[in-house]
Formats: structure tokens, C-alpha cells, sequence
């Protein structure tokens, strides 16, 4: 009996696993440049995703569940925004700034009041949540993917003519929440333009930046080997 059991369990997982392992894209090139890699501290890593994004590594079935749960964040947010009476609008919309070829496609509005503030949903470590309660704090993080998160923000927030954005951090382990705001920052969103720019100049000569200094996290997670 044990052994039935054990093979119809082994069935469904392997079932499940099938279906994950199906709808893992083929790695290919970006005809764009994406918002939510914007932030990313290697440019190098990001030309390469426009010009030789089919060399990538394609991502394993346990990163694929990974990135799943993004979409349960997501929900648990919209459940307890429309639950507390705040709008929610435009989820998962494209925006564009067609003249540098950026894109990317935003969590949510939130309409308060008079005002349109884009808002980001991350599901984040224990350990992370703890240390996020200011924008600052996002660019100290010592993991490089949470210091670009701003300029994912930043830059909904600047297509959007929008002063300030909301991070909704939601703890993976507890499912407790903090309201993280910022302020629309002209500086910091020059620099990311002038970050998409260089990065477009690399694209239409077919030529590379150097490569960063090698770094454990950012290198050695590198899809592209």
C-alpha cells in the first residue's frame, strides 16, 4: 500500500513539475529595455540581454516556482487594498518611453485621494523586511537585485508624472506588510535615462562595456556563462 501511495504522489509531482518545466520560456534577446532590470549594477549583463539574451542560461524549474510567488503577492496585495476601500487601477499595464526603447509593466495604481501613486509589490526575506522601512535602506541592502529596486519605481513614477510611489513589502515568512513611500527624484531618474542611452549607443554598434569587477552574487549568478 505504501508503495501505491508513494507512486501516486511521485505521479502528481511529476505532473505539476511538467507543467512548470512547459511554461519556462526559451531565453531570447529584448527588442527593449525593461524597467525592472533598469536597476541591475551591471550594464554589461544588461547589453548583453538586447543583443545575445538566446546565449542565457534558461532558468531552472526551482527558480520558475520562485518566480511564481510573486503572482501570490500580488494577489494577497489587491485583496487587502480593495478590502481597506483604496482603488486599485491599471494592474499589470505597459508603459513606454518609445524614444530610448524603455518599457515595463507596473503592479498597480493607487488612486488616494487626488492622487495617481504608482505601487510596487515585493515579496521579501524576513531578514530584508526587517531592514526596509525607508527608501535609503533599499540602497544599502547588501543583495544588489533590492538596491535596483527604486529605480524600477522611479522610473513608473516618472512615465507616470507621479511625485511619490509606494513600495508594499510583504514578509515571505509571516505575511506581515509595511507601506514603504518615496519621492520622485529628477537626478536619480536622469542618470537611469542616461544608463538607458549608453545602453542603446552598446546595442546599435554591437559592442560590449567592460565587464564589472567580479562579485560573488551578482557574477556568480550571472545567467549569461
Amino acid at each position: 500500500m505504501n508503495n501505491i501511495l508513494q507512486n501516486i504522489a511521485k505521479d502528481i509531482s511529476n505532473k505539476i513539475n511538467q507543467a512548470i518545466i512547459k511554461n519556462i520560456r526559451e531565453p531570447q534577446s529584448s527588442r527593449s529595455n525593461w524597467i525592472s532590470q533598469i536597476g541591475h549594477p551591471c550594464m554589461r549583463y544588461l547589453v548583453y540581454k538586447r543583443l545575445d539574451g538566446e546565449k542565457a542560461q534558461k532558468i531552472t524549474i526551482e527558480k520558475a516556482k520562485l518566480f511564481e510567488g510573486g503572482e501570490i503577492y500580488e494577489a494577497l496585495a489587491k485583496k487587502r487594498f480593495l478590502a481597506a476601500n483604496l482603488p486599485i487601477t491599471k494592474e499589470q499595464k505597459y508603459f513606454s518611453d518609445k524614444t530610448i526603447n524603455l518599457i515595463g509593466k507596473i503592479d498597480f495604481m493607487l488612486k488616494y485621494n487626488d492622487l495617481q501613486i504608482p505601487l510596487e509589490v515585493k515579496g521579501i526575506s524576513d531578514l530584508d523586511f526587517a531592514l526596509l522601512n525607508t527608501e535609503e535602506d533599499f540602497y544599502k541592502s547588501p543583495k544588489y537585485y533590492i538596491r535596483g529596486y527604486p529605480a524600477q519605481l522611479q522610473l513608473y513614477m516618472h512615465l507616470n508624472d507621479a511625485k511619490i510611489g509606494i513600495f508594499y513589502i510583504i514578509s515571505k515568512k509571516t505575511l506581515q506588510d509595511k507601506i514603504i513611500p518615496i519621492e520622485y527624484n529628477k537626478e536619480y531618474v536622469q542618470s537611469l535615462y542616461d544608463k538607458v542611452m549608453l545602453i542603446n549607443d552598446f546595442v546599435k554598434n554591437k559592442t560590449y562595456p567592460d565587464a564589472i569587477e567580479y562579485d560573488q552574487f551578482i557574477c556568480g549568478e550571472c545567467e549569461f556563462k
